[in-house]
């Protein structure tokens, strides 16, 4: 998993700085390709409160997302009374 970290990829001898979220889908579900088997697996036995929602972007992030630089803060949680009709 990236897990929103930049990782250095070395190609015969050139050192090259790839930031994965320029990946991410433009449309649910939203998560990386090369995490989304894991989650999907973590998903199947997640309780309610531990459930990772791939209909909703990642947050909570710092800036334009359109910036060359997004930081990543801790997942605020999911009310769940946004599920339940009105």
């Amino acid at each position: 998993m990236h897990l929103g970290v930049y990782f250095l990829q070395i190609k015969l001898g050139v050192k090259k700085l790839i930031n994965p979220w320029q990946t991410l889908p433009k449309q649910a579900p939203f998560a990386l390709e090369s995490d989304l088997q894991s989650v999907l697996e973590f998903n199947k036995s997640a309780t309610p409160d531990t459930l990772v929602h791939l209909e909703l972007l990642p947050e909570p992030f710092i800036g334009d997302l359109n910036a060359p630089i997004v930081l990543l803060a801790l997942n605020p949680g999911f009310p769940q009374m946004i599920l339940k009709p009105i």
